[in-house]
């Protein structure tokens, strides 16, 4: 006759879509900040708390201590690499602009000292 009530907060659907992933990045020996930067250069804003009981709930433990070189630099799986835009001839030609508040660039040399 009554629909039964669900307890507690609702599952976070996000955390659904992006758990393999954060297993993937732990299964190569990435720590939660790691993990964290990794998911933000993707678009998926996921809290540092929210990995670490993504991780606990499937079974990972704690990542031993590690040093710098240990460590060694983050490696983005499967990144493509950025390309930068072509350069174009640096031109001294006379050039000319309008600003309502030009008037304070006369002020540059003087600001420069301090």
């Amino acid at each position: 006759m009554f629909k039964p009530v669900g307890l507690g907060r609702k599952r976070l659907a996000l955390v659904d879509e992006i758990k393999d992933g954060i297993v993937s990045l732990r299964k190569s020996f990435l720590s939660i900040p790691e993990i964290k930067a990794i998911l933000d250069s993707k678009g998926k804003s996921i809290a540092l708390t929210m990995i670490g009981d993504v991780l606990k709930r499937e079974g990972f433990a704690r990542l031993p201590r590690r040093d710098k070189e240990t460590r060694g630099p983050i490696a983005i799986l499967n990144a493509s690499k950025m390309m930068a835009d072509k350069t174009s001839p640096l031109s001294f030609g006379p050039e000319t602009f309008s600003a309502q508040y030009a008037g304070l660039l006369r002020f540059i040399p003087i600001i420069s000292r301090y």
